[in-house]
């Protein structure tokens, strides 16, 4: 009788560990999912964004096609040697590029909504050009100074909130034309 309740102490016991181990997994994966850091790995295979370097230090990331739901825009990115970009070869050591433009999502209807983070500067032209699935909020963070031509055109279903951060000094033409805009009430 004694070794039943001993191995009901230990299942419960190790259960609870499982259960906490899957919590922190899942937590970490959600942190990165958060937008601060993304690993090219994850960027390339689980959230099945583009990669493309456009200096030593900076990058473009992009969509791929089937992405759905709600997705969040990386700060950075950090490649990996055998990641298969050419940056980081061999023994070299992983090689962190800042996001400073966004763009080629356009026509993806399953995106449902979209948060940049904060120290992107610029969402391309025709970035998420009819979009229509776009239904949910859409962030603009202070450090993203231009909104190009086209970038949001199209996306008539917006119901969300629209907010444009402070560090905004360019909106090319026709960024959200054919946009329907819900007109907001109170302070934002």
């Amino acid at each position: 009788m004694e070794m039943m309740k001993m191995r009901k102490v230990l299942l419960k016991f190790f259960g609870a560990m499982f259960v906490g181990l899957f919590v922190m997994i899942a937590s970490g994966i959600e942190a990165r999912a958060d937008g601060e850091v993304v690993y090219y790995s994850d960027l390339k295979d689980y959230y099945n964004f583009s990669f493309y370097t456009t200096s030593d230090s900076y990058c473009t990331v992009g969509g791929k096609g089937n992405l759905s739901g709600d997705i969040v825009l990386p700060a950075s990115v950090i490649v990996r040697a055998g990641d298969g970009v050419s940056s980081v070869q061999g023994n070299e050591p992983p090689k962190t590029y800042k996001v400073k433009t966004v763009g080629n999502f356009q026509n993806n209807t399953a995106i449902t909504s979209v948060r940049f983070s904060e120290g992107i500067e610029e969402i391309s032209g025709s970035a998420f050009l009819n979009c229509t699935g776009l239904t949910g909020d859409v962030t603009i963070p202070d450090s993203v100074k231009t909104l190009g031509s086209q970038a949001f055109r199209g996306c008539k279903n917006l119901k969300g909130k629209l907010t444009l951060g402070k560090g905004l000094t360019k909106i090319q033409d026709s960024t959200f034309f054919s946009m329907w805009l819900h007109r907001s009430t109170g302070d934002t």
